[in-house]
């Protein structure tokens, strides 16, 4: 039977190779050279002077939000279209979260006047918050970029425009590290604050300052995140093509997420609206061996398939099938 999954990871023999030499070495804990490496050549990719590994996306959020310094009356802005680790771990340092309504054409937040001491701007499948609002306004911009490495605003990278950045290695990711995240700054404090506080706070065995976390990232991951970076141009130009697929062949009647303003996107996740619920398509695709996934807000949202190992006669087969499914859903709703 088909069967075509929403995302995968992309593992080849680069990564395999990458990953024996961390399992020989044996340094296969929080410490390593390939653990270096990633930081190294992802502050480079991104353009930050720092990048700090850790355990996952959901890790380096609450590292970022502990480290700028987030307390308890801190009022905090992010919005009400994204994945809950956003929401769920600002809440965890302070009750005065607001979730903002997104734009209804590029489904990011509008940074306008803000009076919060700080915005959370997640670049939504890829497409980035107007972050040119950043440089007018006295806000703190944290960048949630876990669904969009590759994608730029004013030609400037996704996580190189907020005082911190936050990524995730997830297995459904762009690049993977099967689980895993990154924090970027450009600020040496709070770089130095991060590595502090992602290792229990200790600053000798078994001595600590203060509240802290175990959020490292092993060797064996950094390994194969080491590859898969040396990947990236592979996978940007693969998603930018599975983009214009969509785009040009899928029917109108699921309504495009529109690219911001003076940006270049790599969507991470082709997702799409209808003017109904999608809770049935769900089963009737995956019924033709087609995984698909709701967005993170409501039911009238729709992810298609957008593994970077996706070949075209796949896309004609998804285009064909959800083209289907929903005129006949049109007709039904018209008669």
């Amino acid at each position: 039977m088909v069967r075509i999954p929403v995302l995968e990871p992309n593992i080849g023999q680069l990564e395999k190779e990458y990953v024996n030499r961390a399992l020989n070495s044996g340094w296969i804990g929080g410490k390593g050279e390939f653990i270096d490496q990633f930081e190294e050549k992802f502050a480079k990719f991104i353009g930050v002077d720092y990048a700090i590994t850790c355990s996952s996306g959901t890790a380096a959020l609450c590292l970022a939000y502990h480290a700028i310094g987030i307390n308890h009356q801190t009022k905090i802005i992010v919005p009400d279209d994204t994945f809950i680790a956003t929401y769920n771990q600002a809440r965890t340092f302070t009750n005065y979260v607001t979730q903002k309504p997104v734009d209804k054409d590029t489904w990011t937040l509008n940074i306008n006047d803000r009076e919060d001491e700080v915005m959370v701007g997640v670049h939504l499948y890829g497409n980035p918050c107007d972050m040119g609002q950043v440089y007018k306004n006295k806000f703190v911009l944290v960048e949630d970029c876990a669904q969009s490495i590759g994608s730029k605003f004013k030609n400037k990278m996704c996580g190189n425009h907020g005082l911190v950045s936050c990524f995730s290695f997830h297995s459904a990711k762009i690049i993977t590290t099967g689980e895993g995240g990154m924090v970027c700054t450009d600020n040496e404090i709070i770089a130095k604050r991060v590595r502090h506080l992602k290792n229990q706070s200790m600053i000798e065995p078994y001595k600590h300052t203060g509240m802290g976390y175990n959020y490292r990232m092993t060797n064996i991951q950094a390994a194969m995140g080491c590859a898969q970076l040396e990947r990236i141009h592979e996978f940007i130009d693969t998603k930018r093509w599975i983009t214009k697929f969509y785009n040009e062949n899928l029917s109108d009647k699921f309504i495009r997420q529109k690219d911001q303003k003076h940006s270049w996107v790599v969507k991470w996740a082709n997702a799409f609206h209808t003017n109904f619920s999608l809770k049935t398509m769900y089963s009737e695709l995956l019924q033709s061996g087609i995984e698909t996934r709701p967005g993170f807000k409501d039911d009238n949202t729709i992810v298609f398939p957008s593994s970077t190992k996706l070949t075209q006669p796949e896309l004609e087969y998804v285009v064909t099938k959800a083209n289907d499914i929903i005129e006949n859903r049109s007709s039904d709703v018209n008669t």
